[in-house]
């Protein structure tokens, strides 16, 4: 029974004081971010990211929408005029103008759910890695040491 111990003991002497954790996914961290933006970040434990990513996501969901209702309204103002008067080709180039910002918009969103995406997938994989920096000495003077643990 001694013996058993001594191997056991011997085996988990690496994990004594270490806190057990399972690995994060990157694959659910992707789907998570996909789903709605910042879950990714939210399931890597990172609550600042998910914050920017809700709010640059939300932004750019607004300035979608603003600009299509602003498309709408400057369609139903261009139709009260006969066509090609002055009138209806000034309020027919803003209904272009907005049409062009809210496709830009989306554009924009797509990236940052891309960037957004991105990101939890390169978190989730890097989770368990660690910088140490540790000051070295040296004959010619002193300087810092970046150990990188796994």
């Amino acid at each position: 029974m001694e013996e058993l111990k001594s191997i056991l003991g011997a085996e988990t002497a690496g994990f004594a004081g270490k806190e057990y954790r399972q690995r994060r996914s990157g694959r659910v961290a992707m789907l998570c971010a996909l789903a709605f933006p910042g879950l990714g970040q939210m399931y890597n434990e990172k609550p600042v990211k998910a914050a920017i990513a809700m709010g640059a996501e939300t932004f750019y969901t607004l300035m979608i929408y603003q600009n299509r209702r602003l498309w709408s309204r400057e369609q139903r103002i261009r139709d009260r005029y006969p066509v090609d008067s002055s009138d209806w080709r000034f309020h027919d180039a803003w209904v272009t103008e907005y049409w062009e910002r809210s496709v830009d918009w989306i554009w924009w969103s797509s990236a940052a759910i891309l960037v957004i995406v991105i990101d939890a997938f390169v978190d989730a994989h890097l989770d368990d890695m660690r910088f140490e920096i540790a000051p070295r000495s040296s004959r010619d003077g002193a300087g810092l040491e970046l150990v990188l643990r796994w």
